[in-house]
């Protein structure tokens, strides 16, 4: 289980083949190609791209003030004002979940068998808060979700030989995570993060199976070409937008 590049007119975006063959959902990252989503820029860019790619109705599109927390919104009905979130949850068909990032993880939960989704987004914060477990658990107490059925795809964020943190936050990290050195790399000074395996582990450790979880080759920093990332340009960064529907 691998993500995919995927070219629609003249955008690409990355999706996950096994997503697709399951019937039930609509999904996709964009790249810089398909320009900047963040709703910053305009909700007419992000809305018209969801549209064209995932072919999304703009009043299905829920979106949420990120704050690099652990809290967790379920859609129901539109509101005046994105509520403060980094993950969504939803078993109703036709919504939109939608996340934004550049070099933060965003993160796909699939459960098949409940046709359940949840879209999460993961910086360190959010991770050290265990964003993505708990949405997980989150859908396990409101729809029944059993961790072993689902299908995770974690994808593109900044990696372990790009991603720099400061002492500040390794201290965090120890003190949360027994395990924590074996995600991090001292190199030439720097304490370097797989945040990426950190997800995973903490997937892993939720009850899901290793072979239903997919980690994003490509690294945003890495890829400055390909995607937009804020540690390569700071604070006029645009975002890559996150599309997860049922069908």
């Amino acid at each position: 289980m691998s993500w995919k590049l995927k070219h629609q007119q003249e955008y690409e975006y990355l999706y996950i083949p096994e997503f697709d063959s399951t019937g039930i959902i609509a999904h996709g990252i964009t790249t810089r190609s398909c320009g900047d989503m963040s709703p910053v820029a305009g909700k007419d860019n992000y809305q018209r791209m969801a549209s064209i790619l995932f072919q999304s109705d703009p009043k299905t599109i829920f979106v949420c003030r990120q704050i690099h927390g652990n809290n967790i919104y379920k859609p129901e009905k539109r509101c005046a004002y994105p509520p403060e979130a980094d993950a969504l949850i939803t078993n109703r068909k036709g919504i939109t979940l939608s996340i934004f990032t550049a070099d933060c993880l965003p993160i796909f939960i699939l459960d098949p068998e409940k046709e359940v989704i949840g879209l999460v987004h993961a910086g360190w914060r959010g991770t050290m808060a265990r964003i993505g477990q708990k949405t997980l658990l989150e859908m396990k107490k409101i729809y029944q979700t059993n961790p072993k059925d689902c299908i995770i795809g974690i994808g593109p964020g900044i990696c372990g030989k790009c991603y720099e943190i400061g002492a500040t936050v390794v201290e965090y990290m120890l003190k949360e995570f027994a395990s924590f050195t074996s995600f991090l790399q001292q190199k030439n000074g720097k304490n370097l993060l797989d945040i990426s395996s950190l997800n995973k582990q903490q997937f892993k450790e939720a009850g899901v199976l290793e072979k239903n979880i997919s980690v994003c080759k490509y690294c945003t920093a890495e890829n400055n070409s390909l995607f937009y990332s804020y540690r390569m340009e700071g604070e006029n960064a645009g975002r890559m937008m996150s599309v997860l529907r049922l069908r």
